[in-house]
């Protein structure tokens, strides 16, 4: 269900058993998304997806720091149209890394992922004990024909887990970029 930050909260910390699914468009101010990833790191709530958007950078890196501490069973994570780039990614890769949450599906489209930030997704799902992530979405950022070999390079190694993946619309991943994805599938 949509809501609002306070009320997420307020979910969060009650620990409300009947919510798996949570969607908060606008986190507001820089406190309340610090008060928000707080109730996250505590929370009892058997919480599954969890969609955040307009997060930025700063917002995501005081996410991170609650991914890597909360109990909460999140597998799917999206944070499409977030306004993150690069070195967000970096900090979120960094996090799954060492999060408990079993992050099966990864959403990151509409967002300002170049190269770089697809190399970085790349290195994770390829780390040793790093297997959960099944699904990510890189769509509609700013990825050309080198983040899309970074990404196949991933998909052939034995130890990614990935089995589904979209790169479409970013605006300059040509259709070589497409196929040495899809040959590595």
């Amino acid at each position: 269900s949509v809501l609002g930050w306070r009320e997420a909260v307020e979910i969060l910390r009650k620990g409300d058993m009947g919510v798996t699914d949570m969607t908060i468009v606008d986190m507001g101010t820089r406190n309340s998304f610090m008060e928000f990833s707080n109730a996250l790191e505590g929370t009892k709530c058997p919480l599954r997806s969890l969609e955040l958007s307009k997060l930025g950078n700063g917002g995501l890196k005081i996410l991170c720091s609650a991914l890597i501490s909360t109990k909460a069973p999140i597998q799917v994570l999206d944070l499409s149209v977030s306004m993150i780039g690069d070195v967000a990614v970096d900090q979120l890769c960094q996090a799954l890394q060492l999060s408990p949450c079993p992050v099966r599906q990864l959403i990151l489209a509409g967002n300002l992922i170049t190269d770089k930030g697809a190399k970085y997704i790349a290195d994770t799902l390829i780390h040793p004990g790093h297997k959960t992530i099944k699904s990510i979405d890189v769509s509609e950022n700013e990825l050309s024909d080198i983040g899309a070999e970074h990404l196949a390079s991933a998909l052939s190694s034995p130890s990614c887990s990935l089995q589904k993946f979209d790169i479409a619309h970013n605006s300059t991943v040509t259709s070589c970029g497409y196929k040495v994805c899809r040959n590595n599938v």
